[in-house]
């Protein structure tokens, strides 16, 4: 994400429990195991699920393990812009 010039040192991961009873209207998961074990979002009014590989193969920071981290970020990107594209998502 550096290469982007977007800072996401200071992310962390949270529990998605603190979330459950929030008025979430997009829930995507982004890879495989997450949509078999995320909870269900009652006032969820759209689901999504895309299975993006996981990039992750080790704690390796060589440049040729950036690659599939990457081509992940890029998925992303460009299923979020065809999100954003959507009348269902500019309705909401």
């Amino acid at each position: 994400m550096a290469e982007w010039v977007i800072d996401i040192q200071k992310q962390k991961s949270e529990k998605i429990d603190k979330y459950l009873n929030k008025e979430i209207n997009i829930v995507i998961t982004v890879c495989d195991n997450a949509k078999n074990t995320c909870p269900n979002f009652p006032d969820g009014k759209i689901i999504i699920h895309w299975s993006i590989k996981d990039p992750f193969h080790g704690w390796n920071n060589n440049e040729e393990d950036l690659e599939p981290y990457r081509m992940a970020r890029n998925e992303i990107k460009a299923k979020i812009k065809d999100l954003l594209q959507k009348d269902e998502i500019k309705n909401l």
